[in-house]
């Protein structure tokens, strides 16, 4: 099974960093670089979590600050770090005077593992990419040929997707903050 990851806000507080203060710190970054390696430019910029529509007041272990990057708590990171890095590159944030880390999924799976017929993209005045409307894997090629964790070129990498190992993994090491979804569509 293939599963978008996704913030629980349902049950956590949610983490956000300032547009300003990525600007403060790095000038001209544009977060449609995420996807790509960053660590020559990156600036550990500072975030905070902040309550959401829940009230909840728990801090999770692991969630996300934009839908294609998590963030995860020092200890997330010790249990996470050598299975994410295959996959991306993990770059520091301060938060609340702690250690966090921000996971940058860099690997994006071949086109041929997506169903292009099936799959549906939604578009603005003819061209003007709006996002995925649906999004179908072949799931008899996808099962052997993904990681752990990736990205889609189909989607502009918007999400990040993960299948049943993360899942088992996370679940293993008890972290909390995190939904495995089966909607691989989150803006329609």
């Amino acid at each position: 099974m293939i599963y978008r990851l996704e913030a629980d806000t349902e049950n956590f507080m949610y983490f956000s960093i300032d547009s300003y203060e990525i600007i403060k710190k790095m000038g001209s970054f544009n977060p449609q670089n995420f996807g790509k390696p960053l660590k020559d430019i990156w600036i550990p910029p500072e975030g905070k979590f902040l309550i959401g529509d829940s009230e909840s007041l728990v801090i999770p272990d692991i969630s996300q600050w934009l839908p294609n990057t998590l963030i995860l708590n020092a200890h997330a990171n010790t249990v996470l770090s050598d299975t994410l890095q295959e996959h991306g590159e993990i770059l520091p944030v301060v938060c609340e005077n702690k250690e966090y880390y921000l996971y940058n999924p860099t690997h994006y799976i071949d086109d041929s593992l997506i169903d292009i017929q099936a799959s549906k993209i939604a578009y603005a005045d003819g061209n003007i990419f709006l996002g995925v409307k649906k999004l179908v894997f072949k799931y008899k090629l996808i099962s052997k040929n993904t990681p752990i964790i990736f990205k889609t070129n189909f989607d502009r990498g918007l999400c990040i997707f993960c299948n049943e190992a993360f899942k088992k993994m996370y679940r293993k090491t008890n972290l909390i903050g995190l939904v495995f979804s089966k909607n691989y569509t989150p803006f329609f």
